[in-house]
Formats: structure tokens, C-alpha cells, sequence
């Protein structure tokens, strides 16, 4: 296995908090799972899927949903499991990854991703579920992360300026 100067790029940090998940700056660079504490690294062997710079965590800390690509195909979602699950997509070809990325939903069963038909929609990470679009978005909403109820803001709605802080005049 070739080693890169410079190291992983660190991707994510479990909810549990034992493992980072990260990835060689190179193509065809396979996931990779650092401990935070003791222990020793794991490498998610993709099996004939090329993950790209675009992954997230589930919930449980048990599995990982990444953008990638198998030949001859376009991007698409999928997830795999850290014990050495064989990776499953759970988005059609032709998402888009990059920004604004993708989310998942709080209780991991949905991740939100832009479609190839550029608008928003709901995936389910478990295939007994049907794809649907989030409640409330409308064509162009771009945001997928999830916020906490009090600092939400709709896409379209400004945010507001921050306080400006208070300096006494110079002498």
C-alpha cells in the first residue's frame, strides 16, 4: 500500500466519538477509520466503488453514507457499515456531492442530496422506504444541514447581521 506525504483529510468525527473518518488526497483513495484513543486504524474496502472527498457518519456511529462511483458510472450515495459491510447505494446516478453536500437526518433513516434534476429530495438509507421530497422545499433550496430549531433559517431568508461591537471613541 502506497503512503502519501501529508497524511488522511480528516472527513468526520463519529457521534460516539471513537473513530475519524478520513481519506488519502488521492484518487481512488479508499475510506479509512482512525481511532481517537487507542486502537488500531481500519480501511473500508469500497469493493469496485471509488469514494470521492464527501462522506458523513450515521447516527449510531455503525456506518458511514459516501459519495462514489463504480466505472463507467456517475456519482451517486451509498452506505456501508464499519464492520466490514459491502458498500450499498441508496441514491441514484448523477447526485451532486458537492457543495452544498448532503445530510442526514437526525434519527438516520433519510439523507437529503440534490438530485441530477437539481432539486432537493429525501433518500431512504434503508431500502423497505420510498424516496420523497423534504416537507416545506421548494425549487432552488440548497441548504442540507440540519440546525437546531432556535438558529434555523430558511435558505431564502437572509440571515441577521451580527451585533456590531460597541468600541469607545479614540482620544
Amino acid at each position: 500500500e502506497k503512503t502519501y506525504e501529508g497524511g488522511c483529510d480528516r472527513l468526520a468525527i463519529s457521534p460516539d466519538g471513537k473513530w475519524a473518518l478520513s481519506m488519502m488526497p488521492a484518487p481512488h483513495s479508499p475510506l479509512r477509520l482512525l481511532p481517537t484513543g487507542t486502537g488500531d486504524p481500519r480501511v473500508l474496502a469500497a469493493q469496485g466503488v471509488s469514494p470521492e472527498q464527501a462522506a458523513a457518519w450515521l447516527p449510531d456511529s455503525r456506518g458511514v453514507v459516501f459519495a462514489g462511483s463504480e466505472p463507467d458510472h456517475e456519482l451517486r450515495l451509498y452506505v456501508q457499515g464499519i464492520d466490514g459491510d459491502k458498500p450499498r447505494a441508496i441514491t441514484p446516478e448523477g447526485i451532486v456531492a458537492a457543495l452544498p453536500g448532503f445530510a442526514i437526518t437526525p434519527d438516520g433513516k433519510y439523507v437529503a442530496v440534490i438530485g441530477q434534476d437539481r432539486t432537493a429530495a429525501l433518500f431512504p438509507i434503508e431500502p423497505r422506504q420510498a424516496s420523497r421530497p423534504p416537507s416545506g422545499a421548494a425549487d432552488g433550496d440548497l441548504q442540507l444541514r440540519p440546525s437546531h430549531p432556535r438558529t434555523a433559517h430558511h435558505p431564502r431568508q437572509p440571515r441577521p447581521a451580527p451585533p456590531r461591537p460597541h468600541l469607545p471613541p479614540p482620544h
